[in-house]
């Protein structure tokens, strides 16, 4: 068994950098949009010179990505090359970290096999992620984090909580995402601290501290070099969407980032759902309700596909549910996993255009 998985490892990590290589040959991400803040922000902390209009959000919330990027392009000489190696680099991480943790959850090589690909073939994965955008970083230790809060669970070890709060930490300066992590950290100490209250507040705090730091600190420099904190990036962004159309949004988004993988979560809910009264009994549902409440922070952010996708590791351990439990009918899912990967493929070129929800849905209304 050991042998078995160990291959499993090897077969993973060779097949996650392949697809990295081929998602960004198949796609061919351009350059543009958000990519030119980013690329000027990396100017400003080379240089230590704002031009006239520099606003440092991106500096706030990508400070290690856009320094990781400044310390690949040493070796490149090539800053666009160095952002798709870094993101790649994410990409094998996030696949890594999400395969060990379905195996610890399911222990089911199959079903994490299943699951991890579901995950690293995802519209946001393959389209947003492997391209000229900093959420990568993010999503990986936001699924790294959640790896080692899953060892504190199983193991109790103090280790794993503190080495999970300093993957927030760390992750948050590569993109926020991976402060929802937290949420998972917090509500483990409570769980397994259950009684213990000096405990739990001394854990909450050490954690807390380790993991919101970071932050602190990058928003002190902001304020201080630029007058400018995270709150001035956030509360302008919150509503880019008239209620009218923001459901609209949401609909669209979802409907794009899981597609046909949504035939597999459906039956998954149903199983979480009818399994409920064991939430407190079963460590492994509890773990899965808390990732999905971690996920939920993110309807505070704007409505973008590349934000939402977040709530997809949730997602997709929900989705496991039911691939774990067909077992030895796992072809029947093969189908629905060929067409799923067909649409994160072909979404942007030849989908999205094609669909128009929005008309569709002002139509019904």
């Amino acid at each position: 068994m050991k042998n078995l998985l160990v291959k499993n490892y090897y077969f993973l990590f060779f097949l996650l950098i392949f697809l990295s290589v081929f998602s960004i040959l198949a796609i061919k991400p351009e350059f543009g949009g958000d990519g030119i803040s980013y690329i000027q922000s990396i100017e400003v902390m080379r240089t230590g010179i704002s031009p006239e209009g520099f606003v440092p959000n991106r500096i706030i919330t990508t400070f290690l990505g856009l320094k990781s990027i400044m310390v690949i392009d040493i070796f490149v000489g090539d800053l666009l090359v160095s952002w798709l190696i870094l993101n790649s680099l994410f990409f094998v991480v996030m696949g890594m970290f999400f395969y060990f943790l379905l195996l610890k959850i399911f222990d089911n090589p199959r079903t994490a096999l299943l699951g991890t690909l579901f995950l690293v073939t995802n519209y946001a994965v393959v389209a947003l992620g492997l391209s000229y955008f900093m959420d990568m970083g993010g999503w990986a230790f936001y699924v790294a984090s959640l790896c080692f809060s899953y060892l504190y669970l199983e193991t109790k070890g103090n280790k794993w909580l503190w080495i999970s709060s300093v993957l927030i930490g760390i992750g948050g300066l590569f993109k926020e995402y991976a402060f929802l992590a937290f949420v998972v950290v917090f509500g483990l100490i409570i769980y397994i601290n259950w009684g213990c209250w000096k405990d739990i507040i001394k854990k909450v705090f050490f954690t807390g501290l380790l993991a919101f730091t970071p932050m602190f600190i990058i928003n002190i420099y902001t304020f201080l070099n630029y007058n400018y904190t995270y709150l001035d990036w956030f509360a302008p962004n919150t509503n880019l969407y008239p209620e009218l159309y923001r459901p609209f949004e949401y609909i669209k988004s979802f409907g794009s980032l899981y597609n046909f993988g949504w035939f597999l979560f459906i039956p998954g809910a149903y199983i979480l759902f009818k399994r409920s009264k064991e939430i407190l009994k079963d460590q492994r549902l509890f773990f899965i309700w808390l990732v999905i409440l971690s996920s939920l922070v993110v309807f505070v952010w704007p409505v973008v596909t590349r934000v939402l996708f977040i709530t997809m590791p949730a997602v997709v351990l929900v989705s496991c549910l039911f691939i774990n439990k067909l077992n030895r009918f796992w072809l029947v899912i093969f189908p629905i996993f060929v067409l799923y990967v067909l649409s994160s493929y072909l979404m942007d070129a030849y989908i999205l255009g094609a669909v128009n929800i929005q008309n569709f849905l002002l139509f019904l209304r």
